[in-house]
């Protein structure tokens, strides 16, 4: 777009702008149009008063209307109204005004809203016409009234008419819409003289280069020598570049006056230091730049100098922009003209910006989180510098637990799903400023919010911090700013409402729960108290079987003192940036809200109900309001609301539920919310009241066989290659590792392997598996879950199979398998890459066949509780508890014959949309289609692989195996 511009103030005055000095722009005979994207001030043309935006809500909606007009110095606290859905007619142009995401609404009459409430939208406008002073400028910018396009037509706004600004700039301006280097294009074909290509300006003082202007200079040199001259402007760091300089030397062009025509050329900085016919510093400096539009025409500038020129040198003011010798001519110069040129002056414009593209941060219509990644720094040292290098962003309470901090942590000692960790984007300024905030901490200034300006590096999906506040205090030797360091921003898959505190289930509550605190100080050493119930409270103690069961349900309650009752909390409302459906960032208000689930605890004595309150106290009726949440490490703590129900008892000072290990232990409210440490005993575990009234095998690890007169528990390779339980007559002796040991029902996972000589325990076992989730599968081509039949127990229609996995149990809630082909964790909870969940499924509860006989046992799934282990003809799978089998236990240790099934016979198994290739670990597979196209060619890693192909026959072949051929369904 163009346009005659008649700006207040002139760069040839004798006093130049200041940098940052902005002027009114007033638009006069103008060529520019009103079009979609138009942007400008209101003026109210009889007065300098500017009309700022009112916000009202309509119909549940925000909107705003037009507040009363007013002086600015400034310009922030009037509006930038831009248009909208135009459309052209015989009659003239028609469309609606936008301020940011809300439309313009006034009255039928033209008059302001300045309150919405119970006024409809069909009965207010929406769209605008404007009216001129001269037919001739019909559908150009300047307007001299503006109407709303209704028959008859009234005034909206004192005879508005369109304004914008031009603003002085200078390096730093320039580098912000360019942090690499600028170049600047002008209008025209065939430009002879355009020496700023890839520059970098520099904003320097008077004389910092010697007998040197004040002024802004574009040079050309290398990356760090230009860095060393930004650094330390002065003669040894000039000497090193070259500078855009206006020659005493002028093209050969008919009409030109006094100061015009001047080459501009690239310019040694040694020249400048010349003894004899030295260059001059004035050609050089740059005094004003200006912004010429920034609402209409972003980027084009007027630059500004007083170079020393002429037959007799002199300064002279001038401008440097591109002129035609004449309309007609098809050559364009750069150069320098005068205010009172006969040339048309055609106007730089800047190149491309580097500013980031919103979609680097934003997504599309819903919201951004992040976990912040440092990426600076050396590596932490044991025992003695910790940096924030490959650490997470995370907010934790400071020493003193008095307010919140920035930390920084490593992944092992962070839950990466926990809202302390998560960063919402919230605001987006369009260019490299980003503010963050926090899912969890509230009301802390550069610690909940952070707004950071970015800067991209030369690594992929890497930032530099430039600018901003805050620090990082937790996890570093150091206080280290955020602009010190670089980082990477890794996306949170999915987060909910309730992330980072204890939202039970109504089928989890419904038997009850016990509560378990653990700790560890010098006086007991380490320990679990279980919450037992006493005459007046609930008191600690080390017994599990005398732990209580608690009714526990969902507390009500009003969500901010309004609205209908609803069952958590709201402890936090964050707005979130996006990317809205015509590509602009936008900001959705509340958009993210984090609350607390609290809950209501009773302890009944037959039908006696016995409320819990405060710190654990039975009451007949006034039950306290508690929330259970989970720290970094992954443990929850238990803390009672406040009287009232809110946002506060989240907090860095709150304080949570713990153990007082004095001679008669007691329940206290000492330890603090966030990191209580050990000695506190405020490790909370919610124990499920799941099969609590059965008699459970002792937690203890042990070698056993299960045996029964049908048959003991043993394993075979089936033809479909997969490892099933079955019965025979030479049982394997299994191990007996305890998960979940301090839970009053215990866990066990059943495994069999024989340890090496060099191992004390097998590393690698085949651990039992209950097989529901395996017992259907996605087919791709149908789009359609399909039963899985290899792991459905023969003779029935439902029942999964029980099956054994290689794995290697890592930890008590840890099993390193593989998974298709590649290697994971088996977790309770997934946290980060590489992790899958369905730990449960190891995990198996062995409880008395009958209260009144020792010694007999059933087996039973953790993952569900109803399913038992029982047989038919011969192999195993889980059934109901009527048909569970009865087993005793027999003693032994692995041996050499209880090893794990050979399968050093290599198999091919073709099942729907892949094969499976068992007993080929290390070895090099190749499958090919029957035309010879190779489809797989890969070393298999694990000896039990699952490689995904099309259907159809396949050839395999594996290292060292004649090739066989399957058939894929």
């Amino acid at each position: 777009m163009t346009a005659a511009l008649l700006m207040t103030g002139s760069v040839f005055s004798s006093a130049y702008a200041a940098i940052g000095d902005k002027a009114k722009v007033v638009y006069t005979a103008s060529k520019m149009k009103l079009e979609n994207g138009s942007k400008f001030y209101l003026q109210a043309q009889t007065s300098d008063n500017y009309y700022p935006a009112a916000t009202i809500t309509v119909e549940n909606k925000g909107y705003v209307s037009f507040g009363t007009a007013k002086t600015t110095s400034t310009w922030n606290d009037v509006a930038v109204f831009e248009v909208r859905n135009l459309s052209n007619s015989a009659s003239g142009v028609t469309f609606e005004l936008w301020v940011g995401d809300k439309q313009v609404l006034v009255k039928a009459d033209g008059s302001a809203i300045s309150d919405g409430t119970g006024l409809k939208l069909k009965d207010l406008i929406s769209s605008f016409s404007v009216g001129y002073a001269d037919v001739a400028d019909k559908g150009q910018i300047n307007f001299s009234g503006l109407y709303t396009a209704t028959t008859p037509s009234k005034q909206v706004a004192e005879d508005a008419t369109a304004v914008s600004l031009s603003e002085e700039i200078g390096a730093t301006q320039l580098n912000e819409y360019n942090a690499n280097s600028i170049t600047l294009s002008f209008d025209a074909d065939n430009l002879e003289g355009n020496v700023f290509s890839s520059l970098k300006p520099v904003t320097l003082e008077a004389n910092k280069l010697g007998t040197s202007p004040a002024g802004t200079y574009f040079v050309s040199g290398k990356a760090a020598d230009i860095a060393a001259f930004i650094a330390d402007a002065k003669e040894a760091t000039a000497k090193k570049l070259s500078f855009a300089t206006v020659k005493n030397e002028q093209y050969k062009i008919d009409a030109l006056q006094a100061g015009e025509g001047y080459k501009l050329v690239m310019t040694s900085g040694a020249d400048f230091y010349k003894t004899t016919d030295a260059a001059e510093f004035d050609n050089a400096a740059f005094i004003t730049i200006t912004a010429i539009d920034q609402l209409n025409d972003e980027g084009k500038i007027k630059l500004a100098m007083k170079p020393k020129i002429g037959a007799t040198p002199t300064a002279t003011p001038v401008e440097v922009c591109a002129i035609k010798a004449s309309d007609t001519d098809t050559k364009a110069y750069v150069t320098t003209v005068i205010s009172a040129t006969k040339f048309t002056p055609i106007y730089a414009s800047l190149g491309a910006n580097s500013y980031i593209d919103a979609s680097a941060l934003l997504k599309k219509n819903e919201k951004s989180v992040y976990n912040i990644y440092f990426t600076s720094n050396d590596p932490s040292v044991e025992g003695g510098t910790l940096t924030e290098y490959h650490k997470y962003l995370t907010v934790t309470a400071n020493d003193g637990h008095s307010a919140y901090q920035l930390s920084a942590l490593p992944a092992d000692d962070v839950d990466l799903t926990l809202p302390q960790t998560q960063w919402v984007v919230s605001k987006f300024d369009g260019k490299y400023e980003f503010t963050f905030t926090n899912r969890e901490a509230t009301g802390t200034v550069d610690v909940s919010t952070l707004t950071l300006k970015l800067q991209p590096t030369d690594n992929e999906g890497e930032y530099e911090i430039v600018a901003g506040s805050g620090s990082i205090v937790g996890g570093v030797t150091t206080s280290t700013a955020l602009t010190a360091t670089t980082v990477k921003f890794i996306p949170v898959a999915s987060t909910s409402k309730t992330d980072g505190f204890l939202n039970m289930s109504a089928d989890e509550m419904k038997a009850g729960v016990m509560l378990s605190f653990k700790g560890k100080n010098a006086s007991v050493g380490e320990q679990t108290y279980y919450a037992a119930a006493a005459t007046d409270k609930l008191v600690p103690n080390l017994d599990a079987s005398k732990a209580a069961v608690l009714s526990i349900a969902k507390a009500k309650g009003k969500m901010d003192g309004q609205g209908s009752d609803v069952e958590n909390y709201i402890i936090n409302k964050i707005d979130y940036a996006y990317i809205n459906d015509n590509g602009e960032p936008t900001v959705k208000a509340n958009g993210d809200t984090l609350a607390v689930p609290g809950y209501k605890l009773s302890y009944f004595v037959g039908t006696t109900e016995n409320k819990v309150r405060g710190v654990l106290a039975l009451d007949a009726s006034t039950a306290s309001e508690y929330f259970f949440k989970k720290q970094l490490d992954g443990t929850y703590v238990m803390t009672v609301f406040t009287s009232s129900p809110a946002y506060t008892s989240v907090a860095a000072n709150s304080k949570a539920l713990g153990v007082k290990t004095i001679a008669t232990p007691e329940f206290s409210a000492d330890p603090y919310l966030y990191a209580p440490v050990a000695a506190d005993f405020a490790d909370i575990t919610i124990l499920l009241n799941d099969n609590s009234d059965k008699t459970t095998l002792p937690a203890e690890p042990r070698h056993a066989s299960f045996d029964n007169k049908l048959g003991s528990i043993a394993m075979q390779l089936n033809t479909n290659g997969i490892n099933e339980g079955i019965l025979n007559n030479e049982g394997i002796i299994f191990w007996l590792d305890t998960a979940d040991s301090k839970a009053i029902t215990p866990s066990f996972y059943l495994s069999q392997g024989v340890a090496t000589e060099d191992e004390e325990v097998a590393a690698e076992r085949m651990f039992m598996y209950f097989a529901q989730d395996s017992m259907s599968i996605y087919n791709e081509g149908g789009a359609i879950i399909k039963e899985n039949k290899n792991y459905l127990l023969e003779g029935t229609e439902s029942d999964p199979k029980a099956i054994f996995r290689l794995a290697t149990l890592t930890g008590v809630d840890t099993l390193a398998t593989t998974v298709n082909g590649e290697a994971v964790n088996v977790v309770n909870k997934a946290k980060k890459a590489g992790e899958v969940e369905g730990l449960k499924s190891f995990k198996f509860g062995i409880c008395l066949a009958d209260e009144d006989v020792e010694g007999e046992y059933k087996i039973y799934s953790k993952a569900d509780a109803s399913k038992y282990l029982y047989s038919v003809n011969g192999k195993l799978g889980f059934g109901t508890e009527e048909q569970a089998m009865v087993f005793t236990l027999g003693s032994g240790v692995p041996t050499a014959n209880d090893a794990t099934p050979s399968v050093t016979e290599v198999k091919v198994i073709a099942s729907e949309g892949a094969i499976q290739i068992i007993g080929a670990q290390g070895k090099k597979v190749v499958v090919s289609n029957i035309l010879g196209q190779v489809i797989a060619n890969t070393v298999i890693s694990s000896s039990d692989a699952t490689i995904a192909v099309p259907a159809g026959i396949v050839v395999v072949a594996v290292e060292g195996e004649e090739a066989v051929k399957a058939i894929v369904k």
